[in-house]
């Protein structure tokens, strides 16, 4: 017998979505990695065979087709998979537990209910139905955990082993960075001469220290060489809000995908998405 959560179809997600959040248009698709907006982007330049060409070479990117589960989006390119119960969750409550996660982890989250049906989660934004679900990539599981244990059936252990089965399938060589850039943008001339060198205290400029956790934050010039003229946004302790969903607990001692200035070497480091997936709830008994 059909379940409520159980390969949901795009309109059932629809209709869920917009009595949940009357105030969304549910068309207005938000996805994880999108390939026609960076065509758009290219203002004419790409004829539309090779737009067809980039968007048919997404489309046959893998994915796991073992639904209903959870993509969490740790960096770009690296994706974590929670495969959900279809026998115990309704679609309202699949919404729910995806919502959670988002909030918890601060992380972009997709909950994927078929090949052509996804819900994305995003932390201060509104959800997003799309009929693009996250492709591509490099799959990972087991390292975060869901805010409630999923029931254990035959039907979800089948899933989990086809989805061990489907990553070890697309199993990459090679190595993962973070953001190189550490999400910097380029300075504007007014940006270039206020930001020019140091304050008193031996801080970059636009950098202060925060009065509560005593690190510092804001927004400076990159002193690194390679990034000269580009402006970064570091945050302190207090801006680190990546928390587990299971146990409430930091999944690091700093933000994710952020940056934090250190003054033994003048230098502002990056802290990655995938330096959260450490984490173990203390205590448990269970962990992943």
């Amino acid at each position: 017998m059909k379940q409520p959560g159980d390969n949901a179809t795009p309109a059932e997600i629809e209709a869920l979505m917009q009595k949940r959040y009357p105030y969304l248009n549910p068309r207005l698709g938000r996805t994880l990695s999108h390939p026609r907006q960076s065509c758009q982007n290219q203002r004419g330049n790409m004829n539309q065979e090779a737009k067809s060409a980039v968007v048919n070479q997404w489309q046959e990117r893998p994915f796991p087709k073992g639904y209903p589960y959870l993509v969490i989006r740790i960096v770009k390119s690296l994706f974590h998979i929670n495969v959900l119960s279809a026998e115990q969750n309704n679609s309202e409550e699949l919404l729910q537990l995806a919502q959670t996660q988002a909030d918890a982890n601060k992380l972009d989250v997709c909950l994927v209910t078929n090949e052509n049906a996804g819900v994305y989660f995003a932390p201060k934004q509104k959800p997003r139905f799309s009929e693009e679900i996250p492709k591509g990539g490099i799959f990972i599981k087991d390292r975060l955990r869901l805010s409630v244990d999923q029931p254990v059936g035959t039907d979800l252990l089948r899933r989990e082993s086809e989805l061990e089965t489907f990553i070890k399938s697309t199993k990459q060589t090679g190595y993962l960075t973070g953001d190189l850039r550490k999400g910097a943008r380029e300075a504007t001339q007014e940006e270039l001469i206020c930001l020019q060198g140091v304050q008193e205290n031996g801080l970059p400029k636009g950098l202060v220290i925060c009065s509560v956790c005593g690190d510092y934050r804001g927004e400076c010039l990159d002193p690194s060489q390679i990034q000269q003229g580009l402006v970064v946004r570091v945050s302190c302790y207090c801006e680190n809000d990546n928390l587990c969903a299971y146990c409430g607990g930091k999944l690091n001692d700093r933000k994710l995908n952020s940056n934090h200035y250190e003054t033994k070497d003048g230098k502002i480091w990056h802290t990655p998405g995938f330096s959260g997936l450490g984490h173990r709830c203390s205590g448990a008994s269970n962990n992943v």
